[in-house]
C-alpha cells in the first residue's frame, strides 16, 4: 500500500528524533503534519460542552490532576445530575472558582497526600468523594495508553495522565508533566489524536500532538 504524505512526514519526524543534525527542518515538517492534521475529521463525546465550556477551580500549584477529576465530575453532573454536592456550586449551578470559597478541588485534595497524582491516585479521591456522597459510580485506571480511544469510543471522558507539550500549539517542543481531560478524538486517515481539555485557561480544546501517556483514569455512573 502507497503511504500517504502524513504517514511520511510523520516518519521523517520521528527520523529526526534521533539525527537532529538531518539537514531537513524540523520546524517545517512539523508544521506541515499540523497544516494537514487540521483536514481531520474530528468526533466528540455526547454533550461534551459540558467539559469544553465548563467553569472550573483553576489549576494551581500542580494541581492538574485534580482540576481535570472536577471536570470529570462536572460532566457527569450535568449529563445525569445528583453527582457534585449544593455546597461546591453557585447559584447558577456552576463550580465555585473563587479563592475565598471552599471549592470541589478543594475537596478532592483533602483526600489526597499531595496535589501530585496519576492515574491509581485520582481513581482513588473519585471513590472516595463517591463513598462519602453516596454516589454509586466506577472508577478505574490503567497503565499507558490502554482503552483510552475504546472509552472515548463508548463515549465517556478520560482522565490522562502523561508527558506532554508544555504550549500545545502546533509547533512546539518542550514538555511537561500534566493531567488533562479527553472528550474527542480527531482523526487523519489513519492517525488519531485525543482532543482534550488541559485545565488552562485558553486551552479547553486541545489537540494532542505529541507527548507520552503514562496513565489514565476512567469514570461513569452506576
Amino acid at each position: 500500500l502507497q503511504r500517504s504524505r502524513l504517514q511520511k512526514d510523520t516518519e521523517m519526524l520521528a527520523l529526526m528524533k534521533l539525527n537532529p543534525n538531518s539537514a531537513t527542518s524540523w520546524d517545517r515538517i512539523q508544521a506541515r503534519i499540523s497544516t494537514q492534521s487540521a483536514k481531520a475529521t474530528n468526533e466528540y463525546i455526547p454533550d461534551y460542552s459540558y467539559i469544553k465550556d465548563a467553569v472550573y477551580p483553576p489549576n494551581k500549584d500542580g494541581t492538574c490532576g485534580y482540576t481535570a477529576a472536577c471536570l470529570i465530575l462536572n460532566y457527569w453532573h450535568n449529563v445525569e445530575g445528583n453527582v457534585i454536592d449544593s455546597a461546591f456550586l453557585d447559584t447558577k449551578g456552576d463550580l465555585l472558582t473563587g479563592s475565598d470559597d471552599y471549592t470541589l478541588q478543594d475537596k478532592l485534595l483533602s483526600y489526597g497526600d499531595s496535589t501530585s497524582s496519576w492515574g491509581l491516585t485520582i481513581r482513588d479521591i473519585l471513590i472516595d468523594y463517591c463513598n462519602e456522597y453516596g454516589i454509586a459510580a466506577t472508577s478505574t485506571y490503567y497503565i499507558t495508553n490502554f482503552d483510552i480511544f475504546a472509552e472515548i469510543d463508548r463515549g465517556r471522558p478520560v482522565i490522562v495522565f502523561g508527558y506532554f507539550p508544555n504550549d500545545p500549539t502546533p509547533v512546539t517542543r518542550g514538555k511537561v508533566f500534566h493531567a488533562v481531560t479527553a472528550y474527542g478524538t480527531s482523526t487523519n486517515g489513519t492517525l488519531s489524536k485525543l482532543i482534550v481539555h488541559y485545565g488552562w485557561n485558553g486551552y479547553n480544546h486541545v489537540i494532542l500532538d505529541g507527548g507520552l501517556v503514562g496513565s489514565s483514569t476512567q469514570f461513569v455512573l452506576n
